[in-house]
């Protein structure tokens, strides 16, 4: 059993080594020995290109155990299964045991094609409003800031692990400690009735998605951490009214007992709901290797990660690994190093000094994404108009190019300012290429098999793109047979003669 931390630069040759040991499992055909869950969806695009690259594998049998970290909490809630140990299925009533054998599917209403989750809250706050239950927030229940706050703080609540009981228990505690005669704590009485307030509404709301079977992507990853901590109480709704409803199921993971190595890559940072699952989900796996970005030339840009190493190591004795191998890159060392500027020394009081009385760096805060990227045109503009800089000198660095790809062009479109932005294109959204595969199309059409000549109206679309255009020579030939044949309908006075 090993727990092992694996530290290294952004490029450097850990992760192609940590693929290679992923790609055993997968030429083996022991993929259900494997989970690897990835930080970002470009992270895990490459891992399966190189995992499934046609060499050591070109497919897998069943489910493929890579996965980003919503992915991951897919599968826990699809594959759980009802602990025979708190249940006995054989008490209940013949064919209720096929309904409750898993989780039941639940409706999504986070998602684009479905946008149900903030009309859900706002009638919630609207009802409980009009019941007088909302001494609050009850003047605000009809405004829609009112209903977004409270939308996100649920949603905050979700990621921070907290169910609707925990939180109005959390609530309760802090009003019978601010009411005590002893306490020093001060709180103010709106603040309180603010708490219940929201914590009955996030009652409301859970109780809604189980009673409809409705669902969104941070109550997903809740109901996975129950499911991994073994306390969910999960109502089952029987197929027909006439069966008694089922309750308090304990469900578990038959299938986390064959994982033999965890693999964590890309990740500095978890979110609290994400790093109680991995408290209980490290402890059950063998061998779990976590892939950190690091350089020990440029130490102080990766300070943030030490809280997440400190986080793992507090659930599980991981021994660090240091990559040694990548190759020298003087970039690495000096980008975004604020401890390195022109003739520094190595006395730390002089490095502590130069630090402090840096200026090449600007720390600017924006409200939104928006707000962001003005303020970066502008600032470009005043490099290149006051201070002379050329456009190949500034380069643009941001997290995730697919987030910001469409407001960068947008927003420096309005601003005036010329960017390289490479955006990838899909073939299909190419004129020339989608009229060649509508050309192919009609070829391989299965109607071809016994009619040789395709139908005009086909063709004339083809034609009208302007890439497939008839030669001069054959349009004067379509003309010439068209007036022999044709002409004389057109003949306006011989018809009157």
């Amino acid at each position: 059993m090993t727990k092992e931390i694996w530290l290294g630069p952004v490029l450097g040759t850990n992760r192609e080594q940590l693929l290679v040991r992923c790609a055993e499992y997968v030429a083996k055909g022991e993929t259900d020995r494997l989970l690897y869950i990835a930080a970002s969806h470009p992270l895990l695009d490459l891992a399966t290109q190189k995992i499934l690259d046609g060499k050591n594998a070109n497919g897998v049998w069943g489910e493929f155990p890579f996965y980003l970290f919503r992915g991951f909490v897919r599968r826990v809630l699809s594959s759980a299964v009802v602990d025979n140990a708190s249940t006995s299925l054989l008490a209940l009533p013949y064919g209720q045991a096929s309904d409750i054998a898993g989780l039941p599917p639940r409706v999504p209403i986070d998602r684009e094609e479905l946008p149900l989750r903030h009309s859900l809250i706002s009638q919630i706050i609207k009802q409980l409003a009009d019941a007088g239950k909302l001494p609050a927030i009850k003047r605000l229940a009809n405004r829609d800031g009112c209903v977004n706050t409270v939308a996100s703080l649920i949603g905050e609540l979700q990621r921070a692990g907290k169910t609707a009981e925990e939180f109005a228990s959390i609530v309760e505690a802090r009003a019978a400690e601010v009411q005590s005669p002893k306490s020093k704590v001060q709180s103010s009485k709106s603040q309180l009735d603010f708490d219940r307030d929201v914590a009955l509404i996030y009652s409301k709301y859970s109780e809604a998605l189980k009673r409809f079977g409705l669902t969104d992507e941070d109550a997903d990853q809740l109901r996975a951490l129950q499911i991994l901590r073994g306390d969910v109480a999960e109502v089952v709704n029987s197929r027909r009214r006439e069966r008694a409803q089922v309750s308090n199921l304990r469900y578990t993971l038959p299938w986390l007992d064959d994982v033999e190595l965890l693999v964590l890559d890309g990740f500095f940072d978890f979110t609290p709901v994400q790093g109680e699952i991995l408290r209980r989900l490290i402890p059950a796996i063998p061998n779990v290797i976590v892939k950190v970005n690091y350089d020990d030339r440029n130490s102080q840009i990766f300070q943030p990660f030490q809280a997440t190493i400190q986080q793992l190591k507090s659930i599980a004795d991981f021994k660090e690994i240091t990559d040694t191998q990548s190759p020298p890159a003087d970039l690495r060392a000096r980008l975004f190093n604020v401890a390195q500027v022109a003739n520094l020394r190595s006395d730390a009081s002089e490095t502590e000094t130069t630090q402090i009385s840096n200026l090449r760096y600007t720390l600017r805060e924006c409200s939104n994404r928006e707000t962001e990227l003005r303020w970066i045109a502008k600032e470009i503009k005043r490099l290149t108009l006051e201070e002379d800089y050329k456009l190949s000198d500034i380069a643009l660095v941001v997290r995730e190019r697919a987030a910001y790809a469409d407001a960068i062009l947008r927003v420096f479109g309005a601003e005036s300012v010329p960017c390289n932005l490479e955006r990838r294109v899909a073939a299909n959204d190419i004129p020339c290429v989608r009229a060649t595969a509508k050309l192919f199309q009609i070829l391989r059409s299965s109607e071809r098999e016994h009619v040789i000549d395709p139908k005009t109206s086909e063709l004339a679309h083809l034609v009208k793109t302007g890439y497939f255009r008839v030669s001069r020579a054959d349009v004067e030939l379509l003309k010439q047979t068209f007036d022999r044949q044709y002409a004389k309908l057109l003949d306006v006075e011989a018809e009157t003669e």
